[in-house]
């Protein structure tokens, strides 16, 4: 996601579309908080797919086999083979399931436990049929029918090959007679006659034989055998299947949100986009404790603050979030406190102009506020005491335009301030990180870190060296 940061110097920098090569590690830690959900949701959506699957009603497969032989071209008879010619496999495929097949033996070519498949071989090839029902036993029944009816067609196929030449024959020798009947007085062309009608005789012989015994290219190569398992269901498998694909669409929805949601997460994160050193983590303020944070962990980040921020006074520190409720304002309010503490002059500036809240906590008067003060230098800046060596600027208000209010005006206002010479701390909170674009203006104009809570459990501070102006 494009982000902006303030670098070392005052000057606005720009990081564009992130993108880094992702390591294990990295992607084991963005996974980690998604694995025990996908597992939970894939062992429901398993065990659900296994209880309903194996409730469905058991299917079985019997298969035949059919052995297509090629024509092996035997010598000619009358001008016919002795062998039929054979089909291609995938026109055996069609006469298959052939509805004129199919009906004489109680089936239906549009049923979808019909199948038949093809496995074809460099001298022959071999029709597999398959037949799903209930029953194993009818199932296997039906498949042997089915092959046979197949292979019966066939034969009929090659008969009806004979049974043509047989008529070819007869037609030929119908001929001679006739040519016989007409030669009675020529001896050499009697005699030439009588030899071709012994062929045509012999042949017709031969072709009344070959059509009693008469077999196509087709043989069952495999009677079906009832089987003893079922194909259908498959709960184990499905439970299987279905669990893997349950588990990598939690995984999906929960990579897609985390490109969706622009929300910081860890300090890791925040001081890669932003390229700022973490300062310090410290747990986030339970709920129900108001705006308070524990001396101690106050007394951590000025500590922390104070080593990054080492060097000539003013201190500017700007406190920003990344979600409502975060608890910038008690953080600022409570980073404020403990440098008036240490009896350094602080002043505590309320910037967040779209929700102003520590004028309320600190029960300070509206006015004079930054709405009224900031664009107007006419405006005594008169910041109220709230205790020692703490001075507070409520918001004084929330104007409609806070982000034009306080990108036209912030520069001069805070040169002012720091022309007064007053303070040695300056404490600002600010409006939220997201999703409005309000917190960029600060970046180039800040000498001194920001506070960044990411959503969790810890709090983080990020910094950014003292520059000046």
């Amino acid at each position: 996601m494009p982000l902006a940061f303030a670098s070392s110097r005052v000057r606005f920098a720009y990081i564009g579309d992130y993108q880094e090569e992702l390591t294990l590690e990295e992607l084991w830690r963005m996974l980690r908080p998604a694995l025990w959900p996908a597992l939970l949701l894939a062992l429901v959506v398993a065990l659900f797919a296994y209880y309903f699957s194996a409730r469905n009603p058991r299917v079985y497969r019997a298969v035949a086999k059919v052995l297509v032989v090629e024509d092996t071209g035997g010598r000619g008879l009358a001008g016919f083979s002795d062998r039929i010619p054979v089909l291609d496999p995938e026109a055996y495929r069609e006469v298959a399931r052939a509805h004129d097949l199919l009906a004489p033996l109680g089936l239906d070519d549009s049923d979808r436990g019909l199948k038949i498949r093809v496995v074809k071989g460099r001298r022959s090839s071999v029709l597999v049929l398959s037949v799903d029902g209930p029953n194993p036993s009818r199932a296997a029944e039906h498949a042997n029918a089915w092959a046979e009816a197949l292979v019966a067609w066939d034969n009929a196929r090659a008969r009806r090959h004979f049974e043509r030449a047989e008529a070819s024959l007869k037609a030929r020798l119908a001929v001679v007679d006739q040519e016989l009947a007409r030669s009675a007085g020529s001896s050499d062309q009697t005699e030439a006659l009588l030899r071709l009608k012994a062929d045509l005789l012999r042949d017709l012989d031969m072709v009344r034989a070959l059509k009693v015994s008469a077999r196509g290219n087709l043989q069952v190569l495999e009677a079906a055998q009832p089987p003893l398992l079922p194909v259908a269901p498959r709960p184990k498998l499905v439970a299987a299947l279905t669990g893997v694909l349950g588990f990598f669409l939690v995984v999906f929805l929960f990579f897609l949100r985390q490109a969706l949601d622009p929300r910081l997460r860890s300090s890791e994160e925040a001081a890669r986009l932003t390229e700022l050193p973490v300062l310090v983590e410290f747990p986030r303020v339970p709920p129900g404790a108001g705006r308070t944070l524990s001396k101690e962990a106050a007394n951590y980040l000025r500590a922390g603050l104070d080593r990054a921020l080492a060097g000539p006074s003013p201190k500017v520190v700007v406190v920003t979030s990344a979600e409502e409720g975060a608890g910038k304002s008690s953080v600022a309010l409570a980073l404020a406190r403990t440098y008036a503490r240490t009896g350094r002059p602080v002043l505590l500036i309320d910037a967040d102009l779209r929700r102003p809240v520590l004028d309320e906590e600190l029960a300070a008067p509206g006015e004079p506020g930054l709405v009224s003060v900031i664009g107007d230098p006419d405006v005594p800046f008169e910041p109220h005491r709230v205790q020692p060596f703490l001075d507070f600027l409520p918001a004084g208000g929330t104007p409609e335009n806070p982000s034009e209010l306080l990108t036209e005006h912030w520069r001069t206002f805070l040169a002012r301030v720091l022309d007064l010479g007053r303070y040695e701390v300056i404490v600002v909170d600010s409006p939220r990180f997201f999703p409005w674009p309000t917190p960029w203006w600060w970046f180039p104009m800040l000498p001194g870190p920001f506070w960044w809570p990411p959503k969790g459990e810890r709090i983080s501070v990020t910094c950014r060296l003292p520059t000046t102006f």
